[in-house]
């Protein structure tokens, strides 16, 4: 157990040494996930979060009287730990939200419930965007970037828009102008986005 609890002590620490390079927010929840799990499990402490890892016992009674096991000792301690760095892992608009939390479990599956909420939430704004948006007054490779990012958004939340449906929504955006390069590429077979960024350049 000693070797165990030395291997677990030393993963804690490398992983409480790792920077936030992203933090939880009310729109990024698929994002953070894939930054923090492999953390977690490349220092086997996913168990923690995911309830693998048992709450240990946590008396025994010997002839001193009754007392914490070391197993519960060692256990509560690392999950506290590990609760502390998942809450400075996430926004203040967010944990503000999950403080009444007391096991890294409990935020971990409360924090996939909320973003589960705002995401829905976030997916029919972005799809309403990207139904609605024209090039109107805008540059050309400021409506094509607006459009690749809102689709690029709409993956992050985890509905993903084809290339196929990317290029039909911002030819449909184009201005009248731009008509007979529609035209064009939209009787084109397997048209990709890079092509079809470069004949709307060139026009």
């Amino acid at each position: 157990m000693a070797n165990s609890d030395s291997s677990s002590s030393s993963n804690l620490k490398n992983i409480l040494s790792i920077p936030y390079s992203i933090k939880l927010d009310r729109g990024n929840y698929r994002l953070w996930k894939s930054l923090v799990l492999p953390s977690l499990r490349g220092h086997n402490l996913d168990g923690y979060i995911f309830g693998t890892t048992k709450y240990p016992q946590e008396f025994i009674i010997d002839e001193t009287g009754k007392k914490n096991t070391p197993t519960f000792v060692y256990w509560t301690s690392t999950d506290q730990l590990l609760l502390g760095w998942l809450i400075n892992s996430m926004t203040q608009e967010v944990t503000t939200q999950l403080l009444h939390y007391e096991t890294s479990q409990q935020i971990w599956e409360d924090a996939q419930s909320l973003a589960g909420a705002h995401t829905r939430l976030r997916i029919t704004f972005l799809k309403t965007e990207f139904q609605r948006t024209r090039k109107g007054g805008l540059k050309k490779e400021e409506y094509l970037t607006k459009m690749k990012e809102i689709a690029d958004n709409l993956a992050l939340a985890g509905s993903s828009v084809s290339i196929m449906d990317l290029i039909t929504q911002t030819l449909a955006g184009l201005d009248n102008e731009y008509n007979p390069i529609v035209v064009k590429l939209s009787n084109k077979e397997n048209l990709t986005w890079v092509e079809m960024q470069a004949q709307i350049f060139y026009l």
